[in-house]
């Protein structure tokens, strides 16, 4: 009960939106605005015109500068909109000084980060600081070849480390109370801003809003490749949950729809399968609760669970289809990744101190080019095995703890009405992070971070202090 009242209490002191001005000052500054947009516009049409690469690179480089003048968090995050396009789909050939378009994008990534850093301060984080050591004496490990066993060059181990490491930054940003909703909400608009990306580069004949698989299974892409469209669905479905629970509102439920039907419309089953897990989770718990405040997580419980199983019927066909078994892998078609999973299991075996060295699973196919093994698997699609070869068993045990022991001091921070919500996350995680690459792809691990980073901030006592309020400090749960 003691819970219950402090999350009540906690949603009574929210803070407001900011008053609007008067409707000839907004008047004024909407003229205004329209003006240097225009402006703007033709100039970056001018630009475009000269030079496509110089466009773009105008372009990041105005992205970067929002973090540091714009006032709101949701604008703050606008660099990281980037996350939505896949480099190997929109420029499948781009090489530049040796980095491929997913490198170029994750130091785009870094630089938005960087700026929201620069704009609300840094925060300390511990278990930021351990990642980043265990991150890098990996690092220390692959160049120096402890044991005599590493095979990643210097190169392919530093990109990896970045890789790694680049998501954890997030957890230094020192987010502002405000910035709880604002942040959440960010997260959930993204899948539906892919699609609507994806539809003008299908205009501009550079990708495919829905693509077929090698199986012929048609696949909803949006701007991005399937897998990675779901990871943005599987964070955004998470961060509309919490959402409902923390403050519902009529649209959340448009939203929450959109994105489930965005989620089956990629037919991934890995993610289809952990945010099913989630939402029975998250329905379980707002059809028990008792509270006023839980009359109306019952109604968004109800609703995500029937819409998630209207939705699920529609598509089961499609994804009993994928999982129908083929000529070369028999009654379960797990798309090529039992004889990947066989293969670099057996690399990361000959070695499992040290393993091969950070980033080396990146290159292991392409180098032995092993017999029933897709060329496409550039990664093994299954986390485990890919830490246990780039790092070894000590340290990829290490890695896990750290993640593992990040969600148990985020469900013991937040209020006691999302701490199962929290839970079922990590747990979801741990099996999502079976079947894809979850730890090292951005689309998924930069917007989860950034889902965590935000969630303790109601709860956080160090803002109280910082700040010379009592607020935060009474809302413990």
């Amino acid at each position: 009960m003691a819970g219950e009242l402090s999350w009540l209490k906690h949603q009574a002191m929210r803070p407001g939106r900011p008053l609007r001005c008067d409707h000839r000052q907004s008047a004024a500054l909407s003229f205004s605005g329209y003006c240097c947009i225009g402006a703007l516009a033709a100039a970056a049409g001018c630009v475009a015109a000269v030079s496509p690469v110089a466009f773009a690179a105008l372009l990041l480089a105005s992205l970067l500068l929002v973090p540091l003048v714009a006032t709101r968090p949701s604008v703050k995050l606008a660099p990281l909109m980037i996350l939505v396009i896949s480099p190997s789909v929109v420029l499948p050939d781009l090489d530049v000084a040796d980095l491929n378009g997913d490198s170029l994008q994750k130091f785009a990534v870094l630089g938005g980060i960087l700026a929201i850093i620069a704009s609300y301060g840094l925060r300390r984080t511990s278990h930021g600081l351990w990642a980043g050591g265990l991150l890098a004496f990996a690092l220390v490990v692959s160049i120096l070849d402890f044991g005599g066993e590493i095979l990643s060059d210097t190169g392919t181990a530093t990109r990896a480390f970045f890789g790694f490491a680049l998501p954890w930054l997030v957890l230094f940003i020192k987010w502002p109370l405000e910035a709880f909703d604002d942040v959440l909400t960010f997260l959930s608009r993204l899948p539906a801003l892919s699609i609507m990306v994806g539809l003008l580069l299908q205009v501009a004949d550079l990708s495919d809003v829905v693509a077929t698989d090698v199986d012929g299974i048609p696949r909803l892409q949006g701007a991005s490749i399937a897998p990675h469209l779901a990871m943005l669905c599987f964070v955004a479905i998470i961060a509309g949950l919490t959402l409902a629970e923390a403050s519902p509102r009529p649209s959340q439920r448009a939203v929450l729809t959109i994105n489930i039907a965005i989620l089956l419309g990629t037919v991934t089953r890995g993610a289809i399968v952990a945010s099913l897990f989630v939402i029975i989770v998250f329905a379980v718990r707002a059809l028990s609760a008792r509270t006023s405040l839980g009359q109306l997580a019952r109604r968004a419980g109800k609703f995500v669970a029937l819409v998630s199983f209207c939705a699920l019927v529609v598509t089961l066909p499609e994804i009993i289809s994928r999982s129908t078994g083929n000529s070369y892998e028999g009654t379960l078609n797990t798309s090529g990744r039992d004889a990947a999973w066989d293969f670099y299991l057996g690399l990361a075996l000959e070695s499992p101190v040290t393993g091969k060295g950070l980033g080396f699973s990146s290159v292991a196919n392409r180098e032995f080019q092993p017999a029933g093994v897709q060329s496409a698997f550039e990664a093994p699609h299954n986390e485990y095995i890919h830490v246990l070869l780039d790092m070894g068993v000590m340290l990829g045990v290490g890695y896990a703890l750290i993640i593992a022991g990040l969600f148990l001091h985020v469900s013991r921070r937040i209020e006691r009405p999302l701490r199962p919500l929290v839970l079922s996350v990590a747990c979801a995680l741990a099996v999502y992070s079976a079947v894809d690459n979850t730890f090292s792809t951005p689309q998924l691990m930069v917007t989860l971070m950034l889902y965590i980073s935000v969630l303790a901030i109601p709860n956080r006592e160090s803002v109280a202090d910082s700040r010379g309020s009592t607020l935060i400090g009474e809302l413990r749960g």
